[in-house]
């Protein structure tokens, strides 16, 4: 398997643009490495996400929802 790198130690979220990835669903890649990934999704009202899949790593997550 081939790595895919770190994130630098730190990144504040007001530091990086946001990536639009669907319509109505932009995000922002907050750190990652080979085995995990932060990213900070923001789903406008009626946005649908794609199905998609990851490989199963137990974690703590922390959802923050921003409803507009």
């Amino acid at each position: 398997m081939q790595s895919s790198g770190t994130s630098k130690e730190f990144i504040k979220g007001d530091e990086i643009e946001w990536e639009v990835v669907g319509e109505g669903i932009k995000r922002k890649i907050l750190a990652y490495n080979d085995q995990a990934m932060l990213v900070n999704v923001h789903f406008e009202k009626g946005a649908i996400g794609v199905l998609h899949e990851h490989y199963l790593r137990r974690s703590l997550i922390f959802p923050v929802v921003h409803l507009m």
